[in-house]
């Protein structure tokens, strides 16, 4: 059983490609959303905690902000690639819905393509914030956390999306070659 809904068969790639970097890609996703499922449970219980031992003692969790704020890129990014895989995505199908077969295919790679440049320069760009706070070591101001590792985890997790979306673009470009050819 598949944890998340899957796209309607009209609007999902044709044929997502099944070979060695599909298969990986798919394992390293499954992986990273648990850790964001993780993530998630533990700024639950550290908010949990935070309120709690405020009430009980007033005392606050020294750099509760500077956790949470480094928790939410597991939480938010990781599991970017995984989303993207099932179709979980906020999108907009009253265009593509009402195409033709080739039309609507056509749209849908143009689309990828178009998500692909997108988070390939996300990534190029997030490269360059995570080095500047790598080589001064920025740190959180409350309790001085380097930062660098949730910028590391944004490129990595805009990187496997790149990936992800070059096998969905090259899904649906398979399947109007095939469409043409017939």
């Amino acid at each position: 059983m598949n944890p998340m809904p899957k796209m309607p068969d009209s609007l999902s790639p044709p044929s997502v490609p099944s070979g060695l970097v599909d298969k990986l890609l798919t394992w390293v996703e499954d992986a990273l959303a648990g850790i964001a499922g993780l993530a998630i449970l533990a700024i639950m219980l550290i908010g949990v905690v935070q309120v709690v031992i405020r009430v009980i003692w007033n005392l606050p969790i020294p750099g509760y902000i500077d956790y949470v704020e480094l928790m939410m890129t597991l939480a938010a990014f990781v599991a970017i690639g995984y989303a993207e895989r099932f179709g979980a995505h906020i999108r907009m199908d009253f265009l593509p819905a009402h195409l033709s077969g080739s039309w609507q295919q056509s749209l849908e790679l143009l689309l990828a393509l178009l998500a692909l440049l997108m988070a390939a320069f996300l990534t190029y760009a997030t490269w360059f914030s995570f080095m500047r706070a790598f080589q001064l070591g920025d740190s959180t101001m409350d309790v001085q956390l380097k930062v660098w590792p949730g910028k590391l985890v944004l490129v990595v997790s805009l990187a496997l999306l790149c990936l992800r979306l070059t096998l969905t673009a090259i899904s649906f470009g398979r399947a109007i070659s095939v469409r043409t050819n017939d």
